[in-house]
């Protein structure tokens, strides 16, 4: 390896592609975070906290063509609720922010395998978030999807679905998600300047279902993440499936598999200070048994740009998530933090 990309490498190394899925219908099942681009030395331990906090705004068709009829704006009360749970078919609104914060403990047994547990705490709120993003997007000219038919920063929670039927209009009270564990293949430590990473995660139900907490469910995932680094430049993609089933917030049927893709690039302008891009699209473990609405069934995606900055042992992260394409049930909005130590 060349001596300036070996050096680089410090400053690419522990970059995410993404945190942990925020969206209202995915917080709760497994997660499969990206491998860094270089493992710990063998017996080392790693420490991560990630952050994250999202506003979402999502509606079904029927719900967004009562709200484009009804003449009054900024409102949402009991006669507009029962209004929305009487008309035909299945419907949904979804206005609320929630924040994720992970602890990840990994063990870097020798040079190929390594093994993690990560246990999260989670909050909902009505949120602050709104405005901002109101006005974000009217100063750019983007649509507002209707988020002017409701009061701001409220917590609002309505689904009627073949296997759910949710009415909630207060936050609910957060608390412990299930904990993961996790197992690591890499082909090499490090990319020179290829290499193959292979992730497992399974999630533990320890209470069973958990409203708002736990989908009750033994979720499985499977990734497998190929890198490259150039220079100052480093590139990945990732093809991953879970297998999961609903609980929680939003039920299903039965157990459901969920595929994903992630692409990822990073430019190291020192070997410390790095800036980050990446895209993902999956698919929602959802199918036509769980419900018709195609928003729900469809894939969702989201663009995360950020920038990482080493000090030390540790190594300090900032991003922002934005939804693009498909929006039903994506956080409309949302940022992440993260620290690591080695």
């Amino acid at each position: 390896m060349r001596p300036r990309t070996a050096l680089l490498l410090a400053a690419l190394a522990s970059i995410p592609a993404y945190g942990r899925d925020l969206s209202a219908f995915g917080v709760l099942r497994v997660d499969l975070p990206q491998p860094s681009l270089e493992s710990a030395a063998p017996g080392r331990w790693t420490f991560d906290t990630l952050l994250g906090y999202q506003n979402t705004w999502s509606m079904s068709p029927n719900v967004r063509d009562y709200f484009e009829k009804r003449p009054a704006q900024r409102r949402l009360d009991n006669i507009d609720v029962g209004n929305i749970l009487g008309l035909p078919g299945e419907k949904f609104l979804a206005d609320l922010e929630l924040g994720v914060i992970d602890f990840t403990v990994r063990r870097q047994f020798d040079a190929h395998w390594s093994a993690r547990g990560t246990v999260g705490l989670i909050g909902y709120t009505g949120g602050f978030m709104d405005g901002p993003i109101e006005n974000f997007h009217n100063a750019l000219g983007f649509s507002e999807y209707l988020r002017t038919a409701v009061p701001r920063n409220q917590f609002n929670m309505i689904a009627g679905l073949k296997e759910t039927l949710t009415v909630q209009r207060d936050a609910p009270s957060g608390g412990l998600l299930d904990p993961e564990i996790g197992v690591r293949y890499s082909l090499h430590p490090r990319p020179d300047p290829w290499n193959v990473v292979i992730d497992g995660a399974l999630k533990i139900p320890v209470g069973g279902e958990r409203a708002w907490l736990s989908n009750g469910g033994w979720d499985a995932g499977l990734q497998a993440t190929l890198q490259g680094v150039h220079g100052a430049h480093s590139a990945t993609a990732s093809l991953s499936a879970a297998y999961s089933k609903g609980g929680g917030i939003v039920e299903t049927g039965g157990y459901r598999w969920s595929p994903g893709f992630v692409l990822g690039y990073a430019y190291a302008f020192d070997n410390r200070t790095s800036a980050y891009a990446q895209g993902m699209v999956y698919q929602y473990p959802l199918n036509g048994d769980d419900t018709a609405i195609d928003g729900l069934r469809k894939h969702k995606s989201q663009l995360t740009l950020g920038v990482r900055h080493r000090a030390g042992d540790s190594e300090f992260s900032f991003a922002i998530v934005e939804a693009f394409g498909a929006y039903n049930g994506m956080p409309d909005f949302g940022v992440q933090f993260g620290w690591t130590l080695r």
